[in-house]
């Protein structure tokens, strides 16, 4: 899901500096409201071993969208600014000291998403590393969102699975199930919810094998496999497993599943029930 947001800059005022703060002050940061609206950010700076720390303010910034700047973690070097909204994904952004320059340094962002209209309450959380001093947080500030929202990396997902295993089976065989609903994570979900076993076992096999006529090929073979490890003998898992690979143009792993699909049929006497396909895409 794409969501733009539109970022403001509200000037109010250029950054100050100010002289000798108490040794305890040092290093801390402190999130203000400007009169004209927006936020500052008042944070100090060691110029050098040999000379006092700088009080310096930002410029007051906003972000057009987003109803609330809180801190929400803080440790004498790290501190983590969060902008949040009923509308928008929430950021976070990362603020740490560095000994080596003493200055103050944006890190990196986060993004924290809950994808709406979702089934299962997924969850994107993304975060994306960058290194914009702290002073010129104001100026930078649209850089700084291109790179969070624009540029996700190392995204992960999480779900909150509240259907019941009886409504997601029914919902992967009736409705328009697509690459949104993609991801190895929400069948892990599944099965963390739900655990396989012998209760739910044919209905498992059956989110596999809709799974695979989606075209959801990895996630059909993540479940799959899984099923014919616990339960070596379930046949019809077998030629699930094989039609997966194959969707994946596999042919190669798609012959193992395929033969030992065969062997079990033939085993319960069931040999003229395999499709043609089979024996053909094992040649």
């Amino acid at each position: 899901m794409q969501l733009i947001t539109i970022i403001g800059l509200l000037i109010c005022y250029s950054s100050t500096f100010a002289q000798l703060p108490a040794k305890s002050e040092r290093n801390k940061i402190k999130l203000g409201e400007c009169i004209s609206g927006g936020h500052f950010l008042e944070f100090y700076r060691k110029e050098s071993k040999n000379k006092p720390s700088k009080l310096l303010k930002t410029d007051c910034f906003e972000m057009i969208g987003y109803e609330r700047v809180t801190i929400i973690g803080k440790t004498a070097k790290s501190i983590s600014l969060h902008f949040s909204s009923s509308f928008v994904v929430a950021i976070d952004l990362i603020i740490k000291f560095n000994d080596t320059d003493s200055n103050w340094w944006i890190t990196s962002g986060e993004v924290y998403d809950p994808i709406r209209m979702d089934y299962d309450s997924k969850v994107e959380e993304c975060s994306t590393s960058f290194k914009i001093l702290l002073e010129n947080f104001t100026e930078k500030i649209d850089t700084i969102q291109s790179q969070v929202l624009d540029n996700k990396q190392n995204c992960k997902y999480s779900y909150s699975i509240s259907r019941r295993l009886d409504e997601i089976h029914i919902y992967y065989k009736t409705d328009d199930v697509n690459e949104r609903y993609s991801g190895i994570g929400r069948i892990q979900a599944y099965l963390e919810r739900y655990p396989l076993a012998t209760n739910n076992l044919s209905k498992y096999n059956d989110i596999g094998y809709f799974l695979g006529q989606k075209g959801l090929f990895p996630e059909s073979v993540y479940l799959l496999n899984i099923i014919i490890t616990k339960f070596p003998d379930r046949t019809p898992a077998y030629i699930n497993l094989g039609d997966a690979y194959w969707g994946l143009k596999d042919q190669i792993k798609a012959k193992k599943p395929y033969k030992n699909y065969i062997d079990l049929m033939k085993k319960s006497d069931k040999e003229a029930k395999i499709p043609k396909r089979v024996y053909d895409r094992i040649k």
